[in-house]
């Protein structure tokens, strides 16, 4: 899967127009998941690594949280699939001194 598979909804549940909208997204199924308390669609199949890196975070700089669980540090060798009505927390780690 492409990080470009994954985008908001749009209010008719439409695909909104932009550059991740490739014709061959057209038509397939997606998911409805809630990430950080905002609605978003991902292609059916698309797993927490896959989410991550569509909206370009590093995994080794994050908390994910799927449902309530928290996920190990390294999600990119745990393929959990997002499924319809999934809810993921991401949560940014900051450095300072």
């Amino acid at each position: 899967m492409t990080p470009s598979k994954i985008q908001e909804p749009t209010a008719e549940g439409e695909r909104a127009p932009g550059p991740w909208a490739a014709p061959a997204d057209i038509g397939t199924s997606e998911v409805v998941l809630t990430v950080n308390g905002q609605r978003r669609a991902v292609t059916v199949g698309a797993t927490v690594a896959d989410l991550l890196r569509a909206l370009h975070l590093d995994p080794r700089m994050i908390v994910v949280e799927h449902n309530g669980e928290i996920l190990r540090r390294d999600v990119s060798g745990t393929p959990r699939v997002l499924r319809t009505g999934d809810t993921v927390e991401l949560v940014h780690f900051v450095g300072g001194g």
